[in-house]
């Protein structure tokens, strides 16, 4: 159930909300809310942990690739192996 409620809004205010999402102002305010919300913040703050691991390991993977002349085949792909095992979590979401 809703509650009606007047209050006053900036006109500052009042551009950034018509920016918005949302057929109503009370939509707005509540797209307004849910992007401010803090648990919404720590799963987008996993989400970027994740990627930033995601980068590191392919980074590493390169780093196996390239330095082919210096390892042997089978060597690389155990170490390729390795590190796609630490972030196999990537493809089972």
């Amino acid at each position: 159930m809703g509650r009606q409620h007047t209050t006053w809004i900036s006109e500052e205010n009042w551009r950034k909300l018509e920016n918005i999402g949302g057929d109503s102002v009370s939509a707005k305010i509540g797209n307004a809310i849910e992007q401010a919300d803090p648990d919404r913040e720590m799963v987008f703050n996993a989400k970027m942990r994740q990627l930033e691991r995601a980068k590191d390991a392919l980074k590493r993977v390169l780093r196996c690739v390239d330095a082919s002349s210096l390892a042997t085949a089978d060597d690389q792909v155990q170490n390729i192996k390795e590190i796609l095992e630490e972030v196999y979590w990537l493809v089972n979401e």
